[in-house]
């Protein structure tokens, strides 16, 4: 439970009673459902400014390979859907993507809570 106190120039004390606790991950799942999705299933990544042609191969933080990408379509994004190459949900983990084209190789990472 979260109070604040303040007290009045009569001393008057006014309390500000916040309620119950909320853990971040329930309000979190509650705010996907209300969207219309199913939390850790409807959730996707969005690669987002890729080159028209590219290839995207993302790994887990411990060098294992996770899947691949190819963008094919021009739109500059790439939709996933954090299942691996055996159509297995991906774990919290920090993952490192490159993304390969005419134009070069780009590394990054971004991470999954789950």
């Amino acid at each position: 439970m979260f109070q604040a106190a303040y007290q009045g120039h009569g001393g008057e004390v006014f309390v500000l009673d916040m309620g119950s606790p909320v853990r971040i991950r329930d309000l979190a799942e509650k705010l996907v459902r209300l969207n219309g999705f199913e939390p850790y299933r409807d959730i996707e990544i969005v690669f987002t400014g890729l080159p028209g042609k590219c290839t995207i191969n993302i790994y887990s933080s411990n060098g294992n390979f996770v899947h691949k990408i190819e963008h094919t379509d021009g739109s500059g994004k790439e939709d996933w859907d954090l299942r691996t190459e055996f159509n297995q949900y991906i774990v919290s983990d920090v993952y490192i993507y490159t993304v390969e084209s005419d134009l070069g190789k780009h590394v990054d990472k971004f991470i999954v809570v789950r």
